[in-house]
């Protein structure tokens, strides 16, 4: 492979992990990191890269292996060197941190804490009780809804009973109409979506909205909503009432319904286990971190070197405290 080919390959591979973006100065080569700062020459001298030396015998072995001319041999060093740099300027094969190796042994602590706290052993008999009561639900059921807001008239502070109560009337009629089939849902909010959600149903303010899938203990929506949501009919559709929150009369439309997903009593029993084995991990931790006085990610690399080279996590629980 010719130089110029090889060197748009690389580049290519370069670009493909690390993107194009330039993060900075270009380093050169002897100051993208300790490997190559102190990389020593094999052999006489017969090229420098930024400062780097390349040696006569680390041409002749490339030459030997890959069956290239010298000259192509000193080329293709040259090109992987800069490359090389350039990779450690945007990161890639840099040594660690101090941060990122305190953060690795703290994982390293947590994985070997896990691995010594026994699994809690549960008592069946509350487990099926836990399982018929409803633990055979492994996610909710979740419904997703559009709904018509009939809205006070924009220049009054509080709706008025008057407004109230004919926006309320309002709503009742169009829900009877939704029923009757002489009105679709569709050809109610059409006007509304041409309009960005917001315009007007029959002279009152309205404002159309979309909510995505929610289930009923949905903290986020409100209670009165999530009731008329998930009250009775179990198919999607207009609901049966017109709901008021706040002064703000609803018309509420179900479109679609995600039904509960269900497990068996195996799956149930095998995630209380997991659920306990790590809240006894956890409290285990609590209690190795106020033990040290420290916390998690602030313990120092010799203290962890050392507990984990000890018999185990929990070591320097049991051991006398060292001196000062």
């Amino acid at each position: 492979m010719s130089r110029r080919a090889f060197f748009h390959v690389a580049v290519l591979c370069l670009a493909g992990v690390a993107g194009c973006s330039d993060a900075g100065p270009r380093e050169t080569a002897a100051e993208a990191g300790p490997a190559l700062a102190s990389r020593t020459a094999r052999g006489p001298v017969v090229a420098r890269v930024d400062g780097v030396p390349l040696g006569l015998d680390d041409v002749r072995e490339l030459a030997a292996r890959l069956d290239l001319e010298p000259r192509d041999a000193l080329r293709r060093l040259e090109d992987e060197l800069l490359l090389l740099a350039e990779s450690r300027r945007r990161g890639f094969g840099r040594a660690p941190t101090a941060t990122e190796r305190r953060q690795g042994a703290v994982r390293a602590l947590l994985a070997a804490v896990e691995a010594e706290v026994p699994v809690p052993d549960l008592d069946e008999a509350q487990l099926r009780a836990a399982f018929e009561a409803g633990g055979d639900v492994e996610a909710p059921e979740r419904r997703a809804t559009q709904h018509v807001a009939l809205l006070p008239p924009e220049e009054a502070a509080t709706a008025g009973d008057a407004d109230l109560a004919a926006r309320r009337e309002l709503g009742r009629g169009l829900l009877a109409e939704l029923r009757a089939g002489s009105l679709a849902w569709d050809d109610l909010v059409r006007p509304l979506e041409a309009s960005g959600g917001v315009g007007t149903v029959r002279g009152t303010r309205a404002q159309l909205r979309t909510l995505d899938a929610f289930h009923a203990g949905e903290a986020t929506v409100p209670e009165a909503y999530r009731a008329a949501a998930f009250a009775g009919d179990t198919r999607a559709g207009v609901r049966p009432d017109v709901l008021e929150i706040d002064g703000v009369v609803l018309l509420l439309r179900v479109t679609d319904r995600e039904p509960a997903r269900r497990r068996d009593y195996a799956a149930f029993a095998e995630s209380q286990r997991a659920r306990a084995h790590a809240a006894a991990t956890s409290r285990t931790l609590q209690s190795l971190v106020h033990e040290r006085g420290v916390g998690r990610l602030e313990l120092e690399e010799q203290e962890l070197a050392r507990l984990l080279a000890s018999d185990g996590p929990f070591a320097a629980l049991t051991a006398p405290p060292e001196a000062p």
